[in-house]
């Protein structure tokens, strides 16, 4: 902002006001402070103290892009976010998670959002079980990378069969809940950016090492519910590992289970009436990107003896855009109470349809069916048959060290179904 300088003669009160911009207290008001150099006034913002200063902290670190694309990726998600919502980089908002889907054409260099969502809640077990018994009418989990697949799914159910020349990209702000997240087994590495790659990076994954099996390195996780046993302190808040489980009807498995699922069954769950599955290419993250952390996670840990035949092994980058740029208290952290979740997707028309839930209770928030609930899925429209997905979660997802051993033990194909939502 360009300084506005007013001089009065010194007959007059002698002002100089330096117009700046404001700063911004902990209590969201804005103010300025005088201060005297001979016979002018200077009004300036104050400086906050070092206490000020530490009581505050970014919501979002700075960090290195793996490449353009991941950039590229992560601005179309973020950008037709605030397009939809009418909000700026600089707009206040809740702390939240935000993730979608974006279709490249590699011949024409072009790429379209499909899909995007924001969400951060779930339901617990017990509402998930009457809902399951019942008419289920309600979405279980409104995590935004959940979200962003269930409101793709509705865009592919006017897709007859998807294009060879484009591929599928997924976007999230944060990485993933669930083992993405553990980072005990992992040494970190910063990411080097490379400004000559134009697409996304292919890079080989390493074969993950089960040296720590025991500990949970490869192990399942649901999202935690009140009652849950305590974890161990390197197992982030949020997330009960499967072992700790007694009963596990109704519990919802962590985004990272569920993106290593679709990594095995295809996007849609089970391949459907399309000749062949659909596979994400590539998983840009923003916050807490680990690609170690990742290959473990989204797709590594599913290759074991007698696993599935095909594991997809997408590209996996971090985006330096970022989704929220302001502030948020040290002392207390972000702050994830807000229940409202939202969703959107792309219509033929260039039209967006979307929805805004309230994830305490899995309806819209003026208390309507969502259209994302499993009552209102177009029968077989999303690759439900029970054929592929029958063959793979008993035969090859039950073997011994599978991440998801015990639970297939426990359940019919059918139930293990509504894990992937």
């Amino acid at each position: 902002m360009i300084p506005t300088l007013l001089l009065f003669p010194p007959f007059y009160t002698s002002v100089l006001s330096i117009e700046l911009e404001s700063l911004q207290c902990n209590r969201g008001i804005s103010y300025t402070v005088p201060w005297r150099v001979g016979q002018f006034t200077f009004m300036s913002s104050p400086t906050p103290s070092s206490s000020e200063k530490a009581s505050v902290r970014s919501a979002e670190k700075s960090r290195i892009s793996t490449c353009p694309f991941a950039d590229r990726i992560a601005t179309a998600v973020v950008g037709t976010y605030r397009s939809l919502t009418g909000t700026s980089a600089e707009s206040p908002m809740a702390p939240n998670v935000l993730a979608g889907f974006v279709i490249f054409d590699e011949e024409s260099d072009k790429m379209e959002v499909l899909s995007l969502a924001v969400g951060t809640k779930y339901l617990p077990p017990n509402i998930v079980r009457e809902d399951e018994e019942g008419r289920n009418e309600l979405v279980h989990d409104c995590h935004a990378e959940v979200l962003a697949r269930l409101s793709l799914l509705r865009w592919l159910q006017d897709c007859e069969e998807w294009p060879e020349s484009k591929t599928l990209h997924l976007y999230t702000s944060s990485a993933p809940c669930g083992n993405a997240c553990i980072k005990r087994w992992i040494s970190g590495k910063k990411e080097k950016f490379d400004a000559e790659e134009r697409l996304w990076l292919v890079a080989e994954h390493k074969k993950v090492e089960l040296h720590s099996v025991p500990e949970g390195q490869v192990e399942a996780t649901f999202k935690a519910a009140q009652g849950d046993p305590p974890m161990r302190e390197y197992f982030p808040k949020g997330i009960v590992r499967a072992s700790a489980i007694e009963d596990t009807r109704g519990r919802i498995l962590s985004c990272s289970d569920k993106i290593a699922l679709w990594n095995v069954l295809g996007i849609e769950g089970g391949g459907g009436r399309r000749s062949r599955p659909i596979f994400i290419e590539s998983i840009t993250v923003g916050r807490k990107f680990s690609r170690g952390c990742c290959e473990r996670a989204l797709c590594c840990r599913m290759e074991f003896k007698g696993g599935p035949k095909e594991v997809k092994h997408p590209s996996l980058m971090c985006s330096a855009v970022k989704f929220q740029e302001g502030g948020m208290d040290a002392e207390k952290g972000a702050d994830f109470t807000d229940g409202e979740c939202r969703w959107w997707r792309r219509c033929d028309d260039g039209t967006w349809e979307g929805e805004v839930l309230d994830g305490s209770t899995g309806r819209c928030a003026d208390g309507a069916v969502s259209k994302l609930a499993r009552c209102q899925r177009r029968e077989g429209g999303h690759g439900e048959k029970r054929s592929r997905i029958e063959e793979v979660y008993p035969t090859q997802l039950s073997a011994r060290h599978s991440p998801f051993e015990r639970l297939f033990a426990q359940q019919s194909s059918a139930d293990c179904l509504g894990w992937l939502w």
